[in-house]
């Protein structure tokens, strides 16, 4: 059976878990919606071709500065965000979100190297298509030892 979802059928889900997320920060006492915020903002601003985009004159998507700024922040503000569903220690979750974005960052360099034929034929700056894949390599084996030593 294929499911057919409508475009109306995602906002209620987004809404949906929108007041999941408020009612559980609040519940918890925790700052939790301010770190899913920032996540959903960051992520939405990197995807984002129609609204946001005519807003500030940006996509995060077209150049490697954008690329770095969105997972830099979006990678540590969603490990926060489920961490403190958990634990209160920020002080914890800051440490493992930076073993996430370590981890994370090493796997974004690596899956640039897929897309660097059809970001060059979209004039994107992306990291594939602005460094060698030798190096976009070398970088993703430093992050990855970075995260070893953090875990």
């Amino acid at each position: 059976m294929r499911l057919i979802f409508s475009g109306l059928s995602f906002f209620f889900l987004y809404l949906i878990l929108i007041i999941l997320v408020i009612s559980t920060s609040i519940f918890l006492n925790r700052p939790i919606i301010i770190y899913f915020v920032i996540w959903v903002i960051i992520t939405w601003w990197y995807s984002d071709n129609i609204f946001l985009r005519k807003i500030t004159g940006i996509r995060l998507k077209t150049h490697y500065l954008g690329e770095l700024l969105t997972y830099g922040i979006a990678y540590p503000a969603y490990t926060m965000s489920i961490w403190l569903i958990f634990s209160d220690s920020i002080l914890k979750g800051l440490v493992l979100s930076m073993a996430f974005l370590c981890f994370g960052m090493a796997a974004v360099l690596l899956k640039d190297l897929k897309d660097i034929i059809g970001d060059r034929e979209a004039g994107l700056k992306t990291l594939g298509v602005i460094f060698s894949p030798s190096k976009l390599i070398k970088m993703s084996c430093i992050f990855l030892i970075f995260y070893f030593f953090i875990i």
